[in-house]
């Protein structure tokens, strides 16, 4: 066994110590069981709501836009929930959480471009629809403060 290998083995041994998280707090953060379930259970009831508000009928009346729009807000708040705990991007740098944000955003512009150029919808369809998206994300600001103060 060479020096590198001993010395992450002492490391992880000290790492799961019962008194390792007073002295290391990131060690301390990381959710339980519980809360993996909890997150589990949102996903799914947000994932019931996307396909109920498919099935909705164009006849009901309700514009395109709103219901494209309400798809990315719940797009959005499941990608949260899946970078922030099942990928543990709470703990990690900001940067990170800057390149998902970028990517999720880039995502939702090129879905719109793709629904605008073969005209699935209309000018005005894509505007309501990115509203509800830019309300979605403020709204998921106001989630993620939450939840920080939460956790």
């Amino acid at each position: 066994m060479g020096t590198a290998e001993a010395e992450g083995i002492i490391r992880t041994a000290r790492e799961t110590e019962p008194g390792a998280a007073a002295h290391e707090p990131e060690l301390g953060a990381h959710p339980g069981p519980r809360e993996y379930v909890i997150v589990a259970v949102v996903l799914a009831l947000a994932t019931m709501v996307e396909v109920g508000l498919f099935y909705i009928p164009r006849s009901s009346g309700i514009p395109r836009g709103i219901i494209i729009g309400l798809l990315l807000f719940f797009m959005a708040a499941k990608f949260a929930l899946v970078v922030l705990w099942f990928m543990h991007l709470r703990f990690d740098s900001p940067l990170f959480r800057r390149l998902f944000v970028t990517g999720l955003l880039l995502a939702m512009a090129v879905y719109m471009i793709v629904l605008l150029t073969f005209g699935t919808l209309e000018f005005a369809e894509i505007l309501v629809a990115l509203g509800v998206a830019v309300l979605a994300v403020l709204v998921l600001m106001g989630m993620r403060r939450a939840l920080a103060r939460w956790a």
